[in-house]
């Protein structure tokens, strides 16, 4: 289907270790920003969890850790957190 002179496209991405078909692009430009957001918005943002909330919250920030560059201008001018 996506084969050309130079065979299939698929064939040309590299794979690193267990992120098998994962291009070395898309763990810069897409997982590792996803879980340093994360990881800021669960631990470091001074959010206080008690014994429900913090399912609502691993689901908001999932959200927003999906939507990093959209988190990251509207924390930096002031409208996030």
């Amino acid at each position: 289907m996506l084969e050309g002179k130079e065979g299939c496209i698929m064939e040309k991405v590299r794979t690193i270790g267990f992120f098998v078909g994962v291009s070395l692009l898309d763990i810069i430009l897409f997982r590792i920003p996803f879980w340093g957001t994360f990881i800021y918005l669960m631990f470091y943002d001074g959010y206080v969890y008690n014994s429900w909330n913090w399912i609502l919250a691993i689901l908001f920030n999932t959200m927003l850790s999906a939507i990093w560059p959209i988190y990251w201008i509207l924390h930096f001018i002031g409208f996030a957190s």
